[in-house]
Order: C-alpha cells, then sequence, then structure tokens
C-alpha cells in the first residue's frame, strides 16, 4: 500500500479540499432528504467518482471450485477484463480472479461491527482461485459514523493477530473521524510500533483524530484511496482479460 499511501499525502491538500467542497454540499443534500447515509449513496458516490471501466454494485464472489465468498455490501471490478457469472437485480456474482475490492458498509462502526465486517473480508481473501498470477482481493471497511480511530485499531488488531499481512483488512474508513491504513514501518521504529511490526507493516490514522478535517475531506480521502488501490490492481494486471484456467477455459 506504499503507493496508496504516497498518493493520498501528496493529495492531502489542495486536490481532496476541492472534492471535500462538493462532497459536502452532496452530504448536506442526502441527510436532508432521508435523515441518514446509506449503502447505495456510497455505491452512486463511487460510480460518479471512479472511471467508467469500473462497476460497483453489492453481490457474492465465487471460486472455480464453487466456493462462495460472504454478501459483500459494495464489489469493485473491472468491467473491461471481468465477466460477472450471474446479475440479478440487486445483486452480482463475479468470478473470485476478477473482483477488485469489497467495502462492508454501515452508519455506526462500533468495534463489535468491525470485527464482524472484517470476518468477511477475511472469508474472501482466504479463497484459493486458480489464478497463474497469485490475486487477492483489497478489503476496506466504512462508516458513516464509528467509535474513536485508536479503539478502531486497537479492534481490528485484536482480530487479525494470527492472519499473516497479506490476509487482513487493508483500510478502515471513518466519515466522521478519518482514515485508517497500513503503512511501511520505518527501520529502527519497528518496536515502538506494535508487536507485529517485525512484518514491517503496521496501521496508523493518516491524520491525527484531533484535525477536524471535516466529513467532506474524510469522504474525499476515502474515495482516493479506493481509487488509489484499484488501479494498482490494473497496473499491475493489465488489460487483458482475466485467466479463468480453472474454469476449464485453456492457458
Amino acid at each position: 500500500m506504499d503507493a496508496v499511501d504516497n498518493l493520498l499525502s501528496r493529495s492531502a491538500g489542495a486536490a481532496a479540499s476541492a472534492m471535500a467542497a462538493r462532497l459536502e454540499h452532496k452530504l448536506r443534500n442526502h441527510q436532508g432528504e432521508r435523515g441518514e447515509m446509506h449503502e447505495e449513496d456510497l455505491r452512486s458516490l463511487l460510480r460518479d467518482f471512479l472511471p467508467r471501466r469500473f462497476e460497483v454494485a453489492p453481490g457474492e464472489v465465487i471460486t472455480a471450485e464453487g466456493n462462495f465468498s460472504a454478501q459483500h455490501d459494495i464489489l469493485i471490478w473491472d468491467s473491461m477484463t471481468t465477466p460477472v457469472v450471474n446479475r440479478s437485480p440487486g445483486s452480482v456474482l463475479l468470478p473470485y480472479e476478477g473482483c477488485l475490492m469489497v467495502v462492508e458498509v454501515t452508519t455506526t462502526l462500533s468495534a463489535k461491527k468491525l470485527k464482524t465486517d472484517a470476518a468477511k473480508i477475511h472469508k474472501l481473501k482466504d479463497l484459493q482461485a486458480k489464478d497463474p498470477t497469485p490475486h487477492v482481493p483489497t478489503g476496506f471497511i466504512f462508516g458513516y459514523r464509528s467509535t474513536t480511530l485508536d479503539n478502531l485499531v486497537k479492534a481490528i488488531d485484536q482480530s487479525e493477530e494470527v492472519r499473516d499481512w497479506g490476509s487482513r483488512v487493508d483500510s478502515i474508513i471513518s466519515m466522521q473521524r478519518g482514515v485508517v491504513t497500513n503503512f511501511k514501518v520505518v527501520p529502527g521504529e519497528a518496536a515502538r510500533v506494535s508487536s507485529r511490526a517485525a512484518e514491517g507493516y503496521s496501521r496508523k490514522p493518516l491524520f491525527p483524530e484531533s484535525s477536524r478535517l471535516g466529513e467532506g475531506f474524510h469522504l474525499a480521502q476515502a474515495l482516493l484511496l479506493i481509487y488509489g488501490a484499484l488501479r494498482l490492481h490494473v497496473l499491475k494486471r493489465g488489460s487483458s482479460p482475466i485467466p479463468m484456467v480453472g474454469w476449464g477455459l485453456p492457458a
């Protein structure tokens, strides 16, 4: 996630502030209409923001062996490279190889809800796909409101104590409080960070919670983070249709 962190650091000024102003207006309109934000509101924001090649919908993921993920609030895939196994009103079924990202969405993200959503992402990342180039979807958790960032970090650390880094939740986003993301530990600082820092990674908020940057700014950062992760998937995989060797297609 180093490249994504760099993207966010560079965009933390004028670009994110400009997006924040537009998003604050949209947030006020939504909250005025219904009183609270919902999963479909975030899906709508993502469809407006992301390049058209990326599709956004709720649904499930399936492997060539017939193993299913949980139902996810948001799946994101590259429509130029990925076939949809099944598409029905309000849900899709994607091949594991083609799922780039999942996002779990909740109105109020408590420590307990965080662990529940994390378990769904863990199940997805544990699915095995027969893919010539190993692929693991990115997993985010998004809350419009939440407990403190410190509490979120403690809760996710507890739920992922025995999991290797690549199979963990990638980022936690609180529109109210900010973003917690993975980062590379600077050599020599590992002892100050966490017991897992020996792997070279740990977690931290992107900005101090006391900075009070505003909901629009945090949402802008979330959209940029999601785009950055998708961009890395596309750069890694290229523009060719995904290989589905395990589904009976020739290599």
